[in-house]
């Protein structure tokens, strides 16, 4: 994957989400999703979901996410406190 270091880029990510729940057991449920993506920098991304709740008793739920998630980090965005001057 070749990486882009320009300052003033434009990024353009249209995509897509699929989902599926499945409620067909007793107190538990389980939803699985997936996430394609196209960035304008990246290329494809694909990405998976699932998350899983089971209802132990009336007071107890027991929940379990999984997954992977993509970010394009921004420096000046994520460093704003560079640019603040000390007195």
């Amino acid at each position: 994957m070749k990486i882009k270091t320009d300052i003033n880029r434009t990024e353009a990510v249209p995509g897509a989400f699929a989902e599926y729940t499945n409620t067909q057991l007793l107190n538990l449920i389980f939803v699985a999703g997936l996430w394609a993506d196209y960035n304008s920098r990246f290329g494809w991304l694909v990405t998976l979901r699932l998350n899983i709740k089971y209802d132990v008793n009336e007071f107890i739920i027991v929940r379990a996410p999984a997954g992977q998630g993509f970010r394009s980090p921004d420096v000046l965005a994520e460093r704003d406190y560079f640019l603040i001057k000390e007195r």
